[in-house]
């Protein structure tokens, strides 16, 4: 699992290509379209680079969602987002800024909604996501083998590799 420094680096890497920006403008705290000038546009082409970057699919709508504050969805009235809207921004963007969120809630103009769409949200987006692959992964695999009766099996090969690793070290030990 790559740690949230390496997330970072690949998601910089990730933006600096798509938006044609220098290295160092690309910080946890700047914000995709007000900082970078990422556009509607750009936002599809994050997308696609991340997931071949991190080898992962990212459904529409589920890092940036764009259908939210639609006419017929009820979460803006008048150019403001409803507390319905922030509930919902709440449990759609776990991995936004909680600083963000509480901003937004104290001047809940449908334009500041762009605010919450930072390079930091981007990677701990892709961090949450890998780690629940990755918990999935192993959950799936030892459910698999139980279901298949291999427990013992998959428990007899790891204490053969452990012991196989214990006796080359025992004897590279002796060697020397």
């Amino acid at each position: 699992m790559p740690t949230h420094d390496e997330i970072f680096a690949k998601v910089k890497e990730t933006l600096v290509d798509a938006l044609g920006l220098d290295d160092d403008e690309i910080t946890p705290t700047a914000r995709l379209k007000a900082d970078l000038g990422a556009e509607s546009i750009d936002f599809l082409d994050i997308v696609f680079r991340l997931e071949k970057k991190f080898n992962t699919k990212i459904p529409r709508n589920e890092l940036f969602p764009e259908s939210l504050f639609s006419s017929e969805a009820g979460f803006a009235e008048n150019g403001k987002v409803t507390e319905n809207g922030l509930v919902e921004l709440r449990s759609r963007l776990p991995h936004a800024d909680k600083a963000a969120l509480e901003k937004l809630a104290e001047d809940p103009r449908v334009e500041n909604v762009e605010d919450l769409f930072t390079v930091n949200m981007v990677v701990n987006f892709l961090h949450r996501k890998l780690e629940a692959w990755r918990q999935d992964l192993n959950l799936n695999s030892v459910a698999e083998l139980l279901a298949a009766g291999q427990a013992l099996e998959y428990w007899n090969a790891l204490v053969l590799d452990w012991s196989i690793c214990w006796v080359q070290k025992w004897i590279a030990c002796e060697v020397d």
